[in-house]
């Protein structure tokens, strides 16, 4: 009995499934490993002229572009976004099925937004950029937020976008985190005190 395309295409899921994984884990590690290795001084960025005869990335000069564009346009908080990436991975390597995927995705860019906006506010100069650190997306917001709310006022709008991401990105982990502290004082509260 001849199979029907529909069944072939149940049959070849699982295998398609594992092939996207395995090629996210395989972007996530270079990645990772390009940006680990970044060297300001490697092709092509702007912060040092001429640039090194040989690119020192890990990764090449693929690497040294993918990092010097993360840490370019997006700055620190690309880190978030990989551990975001990481939960994913994991989280579906263990069986667990990720809903609302769109929607976490959402969330986990708002924070890593917010966290650059952060280093951006805070420590402008940290960076071996010479436009500043955090990314040119969160200096354009913090410079924008500054100048319409004043610091404090930029300090709130950024914990509010990180606080409104950590919810859509991960509800059951910030809900669960006052349950245990509050879990916990009760606990302490029970001790018996030597007097």
């Amino acid at each position: 009995m001849a199979k029907t395309k529909q069944a072939e295409r149940k049959e070849h899921a699982p295998v398609l499934k594992r092939i996207g994984w395995m090629g996210l884990a395989a972007m996530w590690l270079f990645i990772v490993a390009a940006l680990v290795d970044f060297n300001p001084a490697d092709w092509p960025s702007h912060a040092v002229a001429p640039h090194s005869a040989q690119v020192d990335n890990c990764c090449g000069r693929v690497g040294a572009w993918t990092a010097y564009q993360l840490y370019f346009n997006v700055g620190p908080g690309i880190w978030l976004m990989l551990t975001g990436v990481l939960a994913y991975l994991v989280a579906t390597a263990i069986g667990r099925r990720v809903d609302q995927l769109p929607l976490r995705i959402i969330g986990v860019i708002l924070m890593s937004i917010a966290t650059s906006g952060f280093v951006a506010h805070q420590v402008p100069d940290a960076s071996s950029m010479p436009e500043g650190s955090g990314g040119l997306l969160a200096i354009y917001i913090t410079n924008q937020l500054t100048t319409h709310f004043g610091h404090v006022g930029t300090w709130l709008a950024l914990l509010g976008v990180f606080g409104v991401g950590a919810i859509v990105a991960v509800d059951e982990l910030v809900v669960a985190i006052p349950q245990g502290a509050v879990t916990a004082c009760r606990w302490v509260a029970s001790l018996h005190w030597p007097k």
